[in-house]
């Protein structure tokens, strides 16, 4: 409702065809993926299925968008090399986010024994500072470029995930909560600046079709997500022993945190290296 008074119509609005074929393609595409990591621990023969569905889907749905004059998303965006960079990025920090919100309420739980209620309450202080610090970082980004809130969250991040890691035998939900928070710190900062960067590496005419890429892969990014960690912990998991498998789970998943940060940071400096960058004109 705020937002009816108070979003204005800066551009004029221009009607468009969507896409049935390709709204179809995308899909599959989505849906065989997902479907494919749920089912790797119970079959990998249905995985490669779900798949390779998944596969065909995303080759229709290029092929598809490569043919017609208005595609959902035009995929020459995907030229620009910095912008892939902050894109592969944006997946990664998502991915990290709903990860980590993924096993923390399952850790606190099963290994730290406490009540669903307060698993829950526990995340909502890094998820409450992560939204609060987003108009911060646009703040730095405005004045100094991107690179320094880009650099401050990944600092954040990491050591968030590599304490979260460390301390994922110890059954404590103090460390826990407090390695969540410092992820989230990092989202605060990271998230939205890396977003506004990648789409000014675009021309103002493609801004729409990446911004429609970061919103798409985004909400693909959560799920993944959800499906790779989820794996990764159940892969742990015994009967006999669930409480201290469940820890080793965790400790696992955040190894696997842990990699896609290091990933992250390479992949986000390579794009701030070639993209077009703020820092000369903040600072005149």
């Amino acid at each position: 409702i705020l937002g009816l008074f108070s979003i204005t119509q800066v551009s004029k609005p221009e009607k468009v065809h969507l896409d049935f074929p390709s709204w179809i393609a995308i899909a599959i595409f989505f849906g065989g993926a997902i479907l494919g990591l749920n089912n790797i621990e119970s079959s990998l023969s249905v995985a490669g299925i779900y798949g390779l569905v998944g596969i065909i889907g995303l080759i229709w749905f290029i092929i598809r968008s490569t043919r017609i004059s208005q595609p959902i998303v035009r995929l020459n965006v995907f030229k620009n090399a910095s912008f892939d960079f902050h894109i592969i990025s944006f997946v990664i920090f998502q991915i990290m986010n709903v990860g980590a919100a993924f096993v923390l309420p399952n850790y606190l739980q099963i290994v730290a024994h406490t009540s669903s209620l307060t698993a829950g309450l526990m995340l909502l202080p890094g998820a409450a500072l992560g939204a609060v610090l987003a108009p911060i970082s646009g703040t730095i980004y405005d004045r100094h470029g991107a690179r320094r809130p880009i650099t401050i969250a990944l600092i954040f991040q990491a050591l968030g995930v590599v304490f979260l890691m460390l301390e994922a035998m110890s059954g404590s939900s103090i460390t826990q909560l407090i390695g969540y928070v410092l992820m989230m710190v990092g989202t605060g900062f990271g998230m939205s600046t890396i977003i506004t960067n990648g789409l000014a590496q675009l021309p103002s005419e493609k801004s729409v079709d990446g911004n429609a890429v970061f919103n798409t892969l985004q909400q693909f990014a959560g799920a993944m997500g959800t499906a790779v960690v989820s794996l990764v912990v159940a892969l742990a998991q015994t009967k006999t022993d669930y409480v201290h498998t469940t820890a080793v789970g965790a400790q696992h998943a955040f190894i696997l945190l842990v990699i896609l940060e290091v990933i992250n940071i390479i992949c986000i400096y390579t794009g701030l290296h070639f993209g077009k960058s703020r820092e000369k004109s903040a600072s005149d």
